[in-house]
C-alpha cells in the first residue's frame, strides 16, 4: 500500500472513531429495566437475525425443561399460532405468584421484567438449568411486541400482560379456576428489533425439540404449526434417551455392532452419560452437551470422554495381549501368562513406504534408503524380498506385511499398486503362507489431499483382492 493510500485510510478511520466532545458526568448513561436488552440485543441472544428470533423460543422452552429436570414436569408443548405468535406450555409447578419481598411486585412480574431475577442462582429451586441462566424470560419479554404469562397454580388461573418491550399493562390477576398446574407463555417478537424476519421456521424448531427429547428421556415434547396452510404436528418422547439419539444419527449407515454402548454415572452431584456406536464411515461424529446446551467447541467433558475411551481400548488391548499376539510375540502382563505363538506361525514384515524413517528409529526391519521421497515399486519389492530371503524362517502360515505409519503410506500411491499387483506373487515365490495379510497404518494426515482417495482404493484391495484378509 502506497503512502497516499495509507494516509487516506487513517483519515477514514479517524473520522469513524474520533469524537469532538467532552467526557463528563453528563455522558454517563444509566439504562433502566430492560432498556439495555433492547439497545444491544445481540449481547443477549447472539443476533437479531433468524437465529436470534428462534433463540427466543429456546429460552422459554428451556424453562420448561428445567422444571422437568427438577422432577415437576413431563410435557412441554410449543405452538406456532397465526401471525407468528409463539405459545409454550409446560405442566410444571407454575411460576411463583406471590409478592416478591425486594421488588414489591408479583414474582411472575419480577421474573419477566428484572434481569438476573429467577430461581437459578442457588436458591434451591433448581439444581440444573440451561438457557441464559435467569435472564432468558426477561430478555424474551424485552424483545417482544407483547407477551402474556398465564400461570396455573393453587387452583387459580393467573394472567399478566406486557407490551412494547416488557412494560406491564396490568398487574398479575386471577382470571379463572383450574385443577392443573403449569405455565403458558405467549409472545410476539418485535419487528422493530427483528428487522430481518419475524417468521419462524417449523423445521428449525422441530429439530431442536426432537434433540431435547433425546437428551431428556421420558419427557414428552410436542410442536404444532397452526399458521394458514401449514397444519404440521410432531410429538417426541424417547424412553431410551441418548441411546435412541445414537440410533437416529446412525440411521441408514452400516453398523459395526448391533447394540449402542451406553455408560452413565454420577459423581459430586454431577451426572454424565455417554452413548456410542461405530459404523463403517471414516469420520467420527461427537455431539457433546452440557445442561442440554450443544457445546460445539467441545470442552473438558468431551476431552475427558476421548481420553477415557482411548485408555479403555488401550487397556483392553494390553490385558488381552492383542498387539503381542498379532506380532507373534510372547508377553506377560499384570501377572497373566499368555500362550506363546511360534514366530513361524505369524511373521510380520514391517516396512517403510518412504525413504527412511524421519524418526531414525532402529527397531524397523526394513532396509534404509536415506531420507525424503516416496519409495518406488522396485524399492518396495526389494524390501519385501530382502525379508523373505531370511534363512532363519523356513515356513510361515501367515505373512503380515505392515506398511508402517512412520513412513506414512497414504502419501505413496506405489503402496496401492504393489499390494494389488505384486505382493502375493512375490511372497509365494519364497514361502508357502496360507494367508497374506497386508496392513496399512496411518496417522490420517490432514495435509494429504489424496487421503480419502487412498483409503477408498485400499478398501477395494482389502475387500476384493484379499477377500477381507487385509487391514
Amino acid at each position: 500500500m502506497n503512502e497516499d493510500k495509507m494516509l487516506e485510510f487513517e483519515e477514514l478511520e479517524n473520522e469513524a472513531t474520533h469524537v469532538d466532545h467532552s467526557y463528563t458526568a453528563d455522558d454517563i448513561q444509566v439504562l433502566e429495566g430492560l432498556e439495555a436488552v433492547r439497545l444491544r440485543p445481540g449481547m443477549y441472544i447472539g443476533s437479531t437475525s433468524a437465529r436470534g428470533l428462534h433463540h427466543l423460543v429456546w429460552e422459554i422452552v428451556d424453562n420448561g425443561i428445567d422444571e422437568a429436570l427438577a422432577g415437576y414436569a413431563d410435557e412441554i408443548n410449543v405452538i406456532i399460532e397465526e401471525g407468528n405468535v409463539i405459545c409454550v406450555i409446560d405442566n410444571g409447578r407454575g411460576m411463583p405468584v406471590g409478592v416478591h419481598e425486594k421488588t414489591g411486585i408479583s414474582a411472575v412480574e419480577t421474573i419477566m421484567t428484572v434481569l438476573h431475577a429467577g430461581g437459578k442462582f442457588g436458591g434451591g429451586a433448581y439444581k440444573v438449568s440451561g438457557g441464559l441462566h435467569g435472564v432468558g424470560a426477561s430478555v424474551v419479554n424485552a424483545l417482544s411486541q407483547w407477551l402474556e404469562v398465564t400461570v396455573y397454580q393453587n387452583g387459580n388461573v393467573y394472567n399478566v400482560r406486557f407490551e412494547n418491550g416488557g412494560n406491564t399493562v396490568s398487574p398479575l390477576k386471577i382470571i379463572g379456576k383450574t385443577d392443573k398446574t403449569g405455565t403458558m407463555v405467549r409472545f410476539k417478537a418485535d419487528p422493530e428489533i427483528f428487522k430481518e424476519t419475524t417468521i419462524y421456521d417449523f423445521d428449525t424448531l422441530n429439530n431442536r425439540l426432537r434433540q431435547l427429547a433425546f437428551l431428556n428421556k421420558d419427557i414428552k415434547l410436542t410442536i404444532e404449526d397452526q399458521r394458514e396452510n401449514q397444519n404440521k404436528k410432531a410429538e417426541y418422547k424417547y424412553e431410551g434417551g441418548i441411546i435412541e439419539y445414537v440410533n437416529y444419527l446412525n440411521r441408514g449407515k452400516k453398523l459395526i455392532g448391533e447394540k449402542v454402548i451406553y455408560v452413565g454415572g454420577k459423581q459430586n452431584d454431577i451426572f454424565a452419560e455417554v452413548a456410542l456406536q461405530y459404523n463403517d464411515g471414516y469420520q467420527s461424529n461427537i455431539y457433546s452437551f452440557c445442561n442440554n446446551i450443544h457445546t460445539h467447541e467441545g470442552g473438558f467433558h468431551e476431552d475427558g470422554f476421548r481420553m477415557a475411551l482411548t485408555r479403555a481400548i488401550n487397556n483392553y488391548g494390553k490385558e488381552n495381549n492383542i498387539k503381542a499376539d498379532f506380532l507373534g510375540l510372547h508377553k506377560e502382563i499384570n501377572g497373566v501368562k499368555h500362550t506363546e505363538v511360534d514366530l513361524t506361525k505369524k511373521w510380520v514384515a514391517t516396512i517403510s513406504t518412504q525413504k527412511g524413517c524421519p524418526m531414525k528409529c532402529k527397531f524397523c526391519d526394513c532396509p534404509k534408503f536415506g531420507f525424503l521421497g516416496n519409495v518406488s515399486l522396485e524399492e518396495l519389492h526389494y524390501e519385501i524380498e530382502t525379508i523373505l530371503k531370511n534363512e532363519d524362517v523356513d515356513h510361515t502360515d501367515r505373512f503380515n506385511v505392515h506398511f508402517a505409519r512412520m513412513g506414512e503410506p497414504t502419501f505413496n500411491q506405489n503402496v496401492l499398486r504393489f499390494a494389488k499387483d505384486e505382493l502375493r506373487d512375490l511372497v509365494k515365490k519364497y514361502i508357502h503362507a496360507k494367508t497374506i495379510h497386508p496392513v496399512v497404518s496411518t496417522m490420517l494426515p490432514k495435509n494429504n489431499p489424496k487421503l480419502e482417495e487412498f483409503i477408498l482404493q485400499w478398501c477395494d484391495i482389502k475387500n476384493i483382492d484379499y477377500k477381507w484378509e487385509a487391514g
